[in-house]
């Protein structure tokens, strides 16, 4: 069960209608765990973040994580005013994030594509039209684990050589060779399949 305590606020009518401002009622939730936080909030949340990031699982994994966090800062969390609002927060912010990363992915596959495109004559052999997505994202997957992890945080995750060759545990002229193989992969793969 939530412990509900009542605070009392104000609101502003409105200095146009010449109205005072008069108190209003403000509902503070105290709840007694994450557990009764997540009872309470759980299909609410994810029904909402589904409308803003579009796909259901996004908005669900979002929220998952946002329960993660809670229960491991829920000393400080436990205090205040809406947990629920905290945790919308936190997944409203992990939604955005991912289209973000969406964003950065779309404009790689069409970088990519078109210096496929350029180089290869890859879009006049099919009828002008650019590389789909698809097989760009088919290419991605195709190359291996090292080659992947570079294309994906200097490319997509948008770090510096420096910062992902120390993210994978390599020199920053390691990451600089499987950038490059990578980049000659993709481009061959995608030649091969236009």
């Amino acid at each position: 069960m939530s412990e509900v305590e009542i605070g009392i606020g104000v609101r502003d009518r409105g200095e146009d209608a010449g109205e005072r401002a008069e108190p209003e009622e403000r509902v503070i939730r105290r709840y007694p765990s994450p557990e009764a936080v997540f009872r309470a909030s759980y299909d609410r949340l994810v029904q909402t973040l589904t409308l803003v990031a579009g796909d259901r699982e996004v908005a669900a994994d979002a929220v998952q994580e946002g329960f993660i966090r809670l229960v491991r800062e829920w000393r400080k969390i436990s205090t205040y005013d809406d947990p629920v609002a905290w945790v919308y927060r936190v997944a409203l912010n992990l939604v955005r994030d991912h289209h973000r990363s969406l964003g950065r992915l779309a404009r790689l596959l069409l970088r990519l594509g078109r210096e496929a495109a350029l180089e290869g004559g890859a879009a006049e052999e099919n009828n002008g039209a650019p590389l789909s997505a698809t097989a760009v994202g088919d290419a991605l997957r195709a190359l291996p684990t090292k080659q992947r992890e570079a294309v994906a945080l200097c490319c997509v995750g948008d770090l510096t050589r420096r910062a992902a060759a120390e993210v994978m545990g390599v020199s920053e002229g390691s990451l600089s060779q499987h950038l490059h193989r990578a980049k000659e992969a993709l481009r061959a793969r995608m030649e091969k399949t236009s």
